[in-house]
């Protein structure tokens, strides 16, 4: 059987979008960082942070996964699905911030001492 093969963009800079929205989407990383290099306190609460991810992946979920979008845009699963595992790492590796209340938010930096 033949498959039908997806139409694919290659104007104007589109083979770059995938990339382009990774990038966008990296924004629990800067807050991650800071808490870490600094050995701050979390102000944000897990469940906000998992639905502000829960939120600000409707769009882009709404673009690659749904078959018949308003941009006519053809799906990518295999993009949805590792933008939606991305932003759970990041959301995950926050939350795992903000309950290591023994050893604070410096838990995933190891400088080789015990303590």
């Amino acid at each position: 059987m033949h498959q039908q093969q997806q139409p694919h963009c290659d104007c104007c800079g589109c083979r770059y979008t995938t990339l382009l929205v990774f990038a966008l989407y990296s924004f629990w990383i800067p807050q991650i960082v800071l808490c870490v290099v600094t050995d701050a306190r979390q102000g944000l609460k897990p469940a906000y942070v998992a639905g502000m991810s829960a939120l600000r992946l409707a769009l882009p979920l709404y673009v690659w996964a749904c078959p018949r979008n308003l941009l006519k845009v053809p799906p990518s699963y295999g993009t949805a699905a590792g933008l939606v595992a991305f932003v759970g790492c990041q959301a995950r590796c926050y939350a795992l911030q903000h309950y290591a209340a023994m050893q604070g938010p410096q838990l995933l930096h190891n400088d080789g001492h015990e303590g």
